[in-house]
């Protein structure tokens, strides 16, 4: 039995043996191993150094300074990994001028999206990835952010291969239909969301300046040309001005030289322009209220939905934390009472909502029933909410004031997310380090 298996198994081989000879030598040719992977680690040890020991008052280092680019660099092997982050922020001037502009900066991201892909691939495979947006809920973002984060050795190296096709990026007309398809795609499918982000978005559209509803950006999109978009680019990269944040397993020395890289590969001769503020609109004083009504642009969806804004006002320490604290309490008893006892719908939630250093507390409500009658049952909730607030025992609030102390102040869990809490505070040009500290020193009622 065993030697009539083996009898067929060779004569299996030399058929398939025999196949291969009979092959084109063209294809052979066109074989070959993948190329190096640039992007593989070639040092893994983390500096020696002193371990960052008070995880809420770690403070960067600024090492670099002038009209082009900001630089901030921490050392932090805490983590004990010989990982980085590298944070850029490409803000401009010309990014929110006009929608026709937001859209090309749209254009510009995916078109260098569609450029990186391989080395973007490469890169995960060494344990490297980067992430490029061009907007950011919590901070302003004036272009493009950068963020770099992975094993130090060649972390360096991803960003400025990145940078580099930046810079020198001449999409073809395929490559930019391409990007266009996709921007296009995304835009369209924003008429389909839930009825609750739709309220959402219209409280942002009325608040927020500037604003430009995803309709207009679709409009404006497809009439834009590949002309249009090498000339945004050209005039995106000659009113740069750079946010940078160094942190992890690269030394000051190192981190010092990168900066002056970045400098000499983008820095322009003409000098950097203001960024225009971003503003929040001041709505009237209680008890006077401002409603906004639209239909669901998505036909489907049977349900109504309602996003209510209180605007507290301008933000500090003390009234984070107040709005904080507030919030924690609000969400259990409003789900309690208005998707629990009321059933309402399966969407309830509140939040506080914190944006351009404007503070404000957001109630949401997707349900069957219409939005009036979602509203006087929120207004009506929020008055028995007041009562219970004032007869809250001393006992109960205290254990609401040390639960959100304690929220504030976790640890950070990695070194990406420590990075991004400090990027958080440049790119605000807020730069409280301890800020978790400053807002949970008050226990006051």
């Amino acid at each position: 039995h065993n030697s009539t298996w083996v009898s067929q198994a060779q004569d299996w081989f030399c058929h398939l043996s025999g196949s291969c000879e009979c092959s084109s030598l063209d294809v052979v040719k066109k074989m070959s191993l993948p190329p190096v992977n640039p992007y593989l680690p070639s040092d893994t040890m983390h500096i020696l150094t002193e371990e960052l020991k008070d995880d809420v008052n770690i403070v960067p280092d600024k090492i670099f300074d002038n009209s082009f680019i900001t630089g901030w660099h921490l050392l932090d092997v805490s983590f004990k990994v010989p990982r980085a982050s590298i944070f850029l922020s490409l803000n401009s001037p010309v990014s929110d001028e006009s929608v026709e502009n937001t859209v090309l900066l749209r254009l510009l991201l995916e078109t260098l999206e569609f450029t990186i892909n391989e080395r973007r691939y490469m890169a995960e495979e060494a344990g490297i990835s980067v992430e490029i947006t061009n907007y950011s809920f919590l901070s302003p973002c004036y272009g493009l952010r950068l963020l770099f984060f992975g094993y130090s050795s060649k972390l360096s190296k991803l960003m400025f291969d990145v940078l580099n096709a930046l810079k020198s990026l001449n999409p073809s007309q395929e490559l930019f239909d391409m990007a266009k398809e996709r921007a296009s795609t995304d835009y369209r499918n924003r008429r389909f969301q839930q009825p609750y982000l739709h309220a959402v978005l219209s409280n942002t559209q009325f608040l927020e300046k500037p604003f430009f509803h995803h309709d207009e950006r679709l409009e404006k999109l497809n009439q834009m040309k590949l002309d249009d978009l090498l000339g945004f680019k050209q005039k995106f990269l000659e009113s740069l001005r750079i946010d940078s944040l160094i942190h992890g397993n690269i030394d000051g020395q190192e981190s010092l030289q990168i900066l002056k890289d970045v400098e000499q590969l983008l820095a322009c001769k003409n000098p950097p322009q203001q960024l225009p503020p971003l503003t929040m609109t001041k709505l009237p004083s209680a008890p006077s209220r401002i409603l906004h009504e639209q239909l669901c642009p998505c036909d489907e969806h049977l349900d109504s939905a309602i996003a209510l804004y209180f605007q507290i006002g301008k933000t500090s320490h003390k009234l984070s934390a107040h709005a904080d604290l507030l919030c924690q309490i609000l969400v259990k008893e409003a789900y309690t009472q208005l998707r629990t006892k009321e059933q309402l719908g399966y969407i309830v939630s509140s939040e506080v909502h914190s944006r351009w250093g404007v503070l404000g507390i957001r109630i949401v409500i997707q349900s069957l029933k219409p939005p009036q009658e979602l509203e006087e049952r929120i207004l009506s909730f929020l008055q028995t909410f007041h009562a219970y607030v004032g007869d809250m025992e001393e006992e109960t609030f205290r254990e609401h004031v040390e639960s959100l102390r304690t929220k504030k102040l976790e640890p950070d869990i990695t070194l990406e997310q420590r990075s991004s809490r400090m990027f958080h505070e440049i790119c605000t040009r807020e730069q409280c380090w301890d800020r978790r500290r400053q807002e949970t020193t008050g226990d006051d009622r």
